[in-house]
Formats: structure tokens, sequence, C-alpha cells
């Protein structure tokens, strides 16, 4: 390490708020009650972008300053109606099976050929693609501002075109935190949940709530912790060999006990 600076106080932000539509009813419909909570927990200064994701991502607004604007977007997806496309239980049409059925289960009859579903509709949820989108428009911002990822989700992801491990280094390659809040979690998949790999990977934090005041509660927590940051930076003597990225581990320790920090694990270090 050559050089080392420190800058602390609060910045303007800008959001990316990433609202998944396929929850199940339930779960959708708190949310959209929490929609005047989470307008109301950006400050004037803050620009907010607002996007939809379920099988696709939609931006619904792009970077405003306008709380007006802002909570008109969110007023457009308290319209939003939950997916509950599943297969029939019976069908007539030409690929079904009319036939017998035992212990609630349709069977061929010998002779006969037929279509019987054996397996439930699988659902597509691009959670990746949905992260990677934001953080490819945040990247575009002020660098004078905080960006930051805000996803209401379930966490669920299938069927995305980038993975993981490329969102996150998108992520980290534009200094992008992401705020998570988790629904539909037990206390044993938290700790698992992706959620939970996207916040602390890139600095960030995730917050499981499954009613309308705790979800609330956690807009403005995410809010009012990335706005409240102490900012570290180095200069890095290291080199790349060759011609590819290396990721850098970065550790932060305290001498004083009973504090907990939340910083980015990394970066990827460019030849």
């Amino acid at each position: 390490m050559s050089s080392y600076t420190r800058t602390d106080g609060n910045k303007p932000l800008s959001a990316a708020v990433l609202v998944d539509t396929g929850l199940t009813p339930g779960s959708l419909s708190k949310v959209q009650q929490t929609f005047p909570a989470l307008a109301g927990a950006f400050s004037d200064f803050d620009e907010v972008a607002v996007y939809r994701f379920d099988k696709f991502v939609a931006k619904v607004l792009d970077f405003s300053r306008d709380s007006a604007v802002v909570e008109t977007a969110m007023k457009t997806l308290r319209e939003v109606q939950p997916d509950t496309d599943t297969y029939p239980t019976s069908s007539r049409g030409p690929f079904s099976t009319p036939g017998p059925v035992i212990n609630g289960a349709p069977v061929i009859p010998p002779g006969q050929i037929g279509v019987i579903v054996t397996s439930p509709p699988k659902k597509t949820k691009v959670l990746n693609d949905a992260i990677f989108a934001a953080a490819s428009d945040l990247a575009k911002r002020d660098r004078e501002r905080r960006k930051i990822v805000l996803v209401i989700t379930d966490g669920s992801t299938t069927g995305s075109d980038h993975s993981f491990d490329e969102t996150v280094r998108r992520l980290l390659d534009t200094g992008i935190q992401v705020y998570a809040i988790g629904l539909e979690q037990t206390f044993f998949t938290r700790k698992f949940s992706i959620l939970d790999d996207y916040a602390k990977t890139t600095g960030g934090d995730a917050y499981f709530a499954n009613s309308v005041p705790n979800i609330e509660k956690f807009y403005a927590r995410a809010a009012e912790q990335a706005r409240n940051q102490y900012v570290l930076g180095y200069i890095s003597n290291n080199e790349v060999p060759g011609t590819t990225p290396k990721f850098r581990d970065i550790q932060v320790r305290l001498a004083r006990a009973g504090l907990e920090t939340r910083h980015r694990k990394g970066y990827y270090q460019y030849p």
C-alpha cells in the first residue's frame, strides 16, 4: 500500500430500486402496501430509478430526483397482479389425457397414447439480470454519488442470462452496493440466501421480513446506512501478471472490540 485516504459524512444516493413482481400473491400485496414508505426513504438530494422483474426486466422510471414522479412510478406497480399461472389440473385439449384417474393421478389406458404432466411448471425469475441491468445504468451516474441497488425479492433466481459471478464483477467494478429485503425466507435459508451473498460481497446489507411494518422499517435503515459511511481508499503496489484481471481480497480489522464492519470483500485489478 503506497497511500491511504479517509473521508466520512453522508452523500446523496443514486438508487436503483428493483421490485420482484413474481412474488406470491400474499407477499406481493404486502410489498405494494409499503410503496409510500419506500418512496419516503429517499431525500430530495437522492435520485431514484425503479425497475420491476419476474420473467423479464423492465425499467419503470429512469433516474429522477422528483419525489412526486418517483411516487407515481411506484403507484403503477401497485396495479401489477400476481402471476398465478399453473398447469391446469384437468384439461380436455388435444394434448391432454382425459382418461381414468387412480389415487388422484391420471393414467394412460393400455393401447392408448397420451401426455401426462409429471412435474410442476417451472417459473423463471431473472434476479441476476435485474441486478446486472441496474448496475449497468448506475455505472453511468455521477461518481460523486453513492450508488446502490435496493432489491425487494424472495431471492429465487432461474433463467438469468448473467451468472452471479458475472453480476458481482459488474457491481465491484463500478463500486455499487446491494441492499436486499428478502421475503418468504426461513431462518435457516437466510444464511444461504443469494441476497446475503450479494450484500456481503459488495459491502451492503440484507434484511429479511414478512410483515409490512418490518419491510417499511428496513427501507429507512437501508437508505440511512447507505448514505452514512466511512470511505477508505488506498493505492495498491500489486501488479497483475498476464492479461486477465485478478481478484484482490480486502480485509478491514478493528482494534476496538464489539464493533462490526460491513465492506466490499474485494475488487478486480486489471493489467
